[in-house]
């Protein structure tokens, strides 16, 4: 134990599943925990996923089917009409929206407990780069890059996938293609015909690549569209396994 019967939960990874799990951790009915959340990026609730400032950069879901709280399916889209959000071309909770503003939705959950005095002891943000991770009978030690060093009774990994481009003619598909730099008349081959290679497609279109973008995949089919389908409250038997899951992260050994 870090405190006199506290537990301190260490999340490393900020993006969509860190920020989930801190709330769902914040919001079980654990008595003294902690939970301190390390990003690199300046904002929370990004990660890979939801940091593109692309606005042609859609989720691939239905707002009605993209809600962060399994009993509440509707939380999204209410979330959407009380932020008053304009999003062209959102009458209705079954439009797709941009992922930068999925990326605020989430880092909004959050929101009032890094914000209140009240819940500041229980939610640390940590920015910066974690280094190294060692573990003794007692705790874990999280080590910072620029030297800091956080203790915990657990360490959870929220990292997403590892984006280094394995060779100098590889793009990382994530980054701007500005990023790259890829010139705007040279011909350039995606690996792939899913969601990505069209978000891909319109970042280089939108940087006014001019040169052929060809798209190959085994099968040569494109993603097909999404129906119109109503959210689905969760089981509360899933639910019941959930709150399980995250009340022995909270209270068991790390």
């Amino acid at each position: 134990m870090t405190g006199s019967g506290e537990r301190h939960v260490i999340i490393i990874g900020g993006g969509a599943s860190g920020v989930l799990l801190a709330y769902q951790l914040l919001h079980q009915p654990v008595r003294e925990l902690r939970v301190t959340l390390i990003e690199q990026r300046p904002e929370i609730g990004r990660g890979i996923a939801y940091h593109t400032d692309n606005p042609d950069h859609l989720l691939n879901v239905r707002v009605t089917n993209m809600s962060a709280l399994p009993d509440q399916p509707d939380h999204f889209w209410r979330w959407l009409l009380s932020r008053e959000v304009v999003v062209p071309a959102c009458p209705d909770p079954y439009c797709f929206v941009p992922r930068r503003i999925y990326g605020d939705y989430i880092a909004s959950l959050l929101e009032q407990q890094a914000s209140d005095p009240a819940d500041a002891p229980s939610l640390s943000i940590v920015h910066g780069t974690c280094v190294g991770i060692s573990e003794s009978d007692a705790d874990v030690l999280v080590t910072l890059e620029d030297g800091r060093a956080l203790l915990g009774d657990t360490v959870v990994l929220a990292t997403g996938h590892d984006t280094r481009a394995s060779s100098p003619g590889h793009a990382d598909p994530w980054a701007p293609p500005s990023a790259a730099p890829i010139s705007p008349d040279a011909t350039v081959l995606i690996l792939g015909t899913g969601l990505m290679m069209v978000d891909y497609v319109l970042s280089l279109l939108r940087d006014g690549h001019r040169a052929p973008i060809i798209a190959m995949s085994r099968r040569g089919l494109l993603a097909k569209p999404h129906r119109r389908v109503d959210a689905v409250r969760g089981d509360r038997g899933s639910a019941r396994r959930r709150n399980q899951q995250v009340a022995a992260l909270a209270a068991g050994p790390h």
